[in-house]
């Protein structure tokens, strides 16, 4: 691959990164804040008394990890209006699933005791992932060539270098040494966020 093909493709990892970053959506607090003061070690690593990595990266507090590695499948309920068809209406009723409602879910009527009309909205309720992107991680398919690491691997090693590809190649190079070519690391990082390109309208509920 040639400078070009090499720039163009550090361009399209670049692109694909902003996008992964920017959906990570609302996890936990990833470092500690006012951590103690750091210890240095022997070959110039270091470690913080609240048991940081010994590689010299910072203390990650215990709700971002339990974030990383088991909130892929914690689901809330999304409540959300949308426009009603009123489907099995009979002509000339008020519409039960649309009909106004005052706070405690009565209908609002007049003084002549009839309801006040339609909002033309009903509610709707689903369930859905509580971190969409987190679940798009873990459910991401597709197999790697040999000798590289899967692809939720990948997108959780990306996740805890805040999308920085030197660092999340650096530390799966030491079980997947392949990952220590800068050009077959860009190759496998395009390869697991086009693959979670391809998945994320089945998780993405903005």
């Amino acid at each position: 691959m040639g400078l070009t093909g090499t720039r163009r493709m550090t361009d399209r990892l670049a692109k694909k990164l902003h996008w992964f970053v920017d959906r990570l959506a609302d996890p936990p607090q990833k470092l500690h804040v006012g951590s103690q003061p750091h210890r240095w070690r022997g070959r110039g690593m270091r470690s913080t008394t609240e048991g940081g990595s010994i590689l010299g990266s910072p203390d990650t507090t215990r709700d971002w990890d339990r974030w990383l590695y088991g909130a892929s499948d914690m689901m809330i309920v999304l409540d959300k209006d949308e426009p009603c068809f009123h489907v099995g209406r009979p002509e000339g009723t008020i519409c039960q699933r649309c009909v106004i409602r005052d706070e405690d879910g009565c209908v609002k009527r007049d003084a002549d005791g009839n309801p006040l009309g339609e909002s033309g909205l009903r509610d709707y309720s689903r369930e859905v992932y509580r971190y969409p992107m987190r679940a798009a991680m873990a459910h991401v398919g597709g197999d790697p060539p040999s000798g590289r690491p899967s692809l939720t691997l990948t997108l959780i090693a990306l996740a805890r270098s805040g999308g920085n590809p030197v660092s999340a190649a650096e530390a799966l190079a030491r079980r997947y040494p392949v990952m220590g070519d800068p050009r077959t690391a860009r190759g496998h990082f395009l390869f697991a966020l086009e693959r979670l390109q391809a998945i994320w309208p089945q998780y993405d509920r903005s």
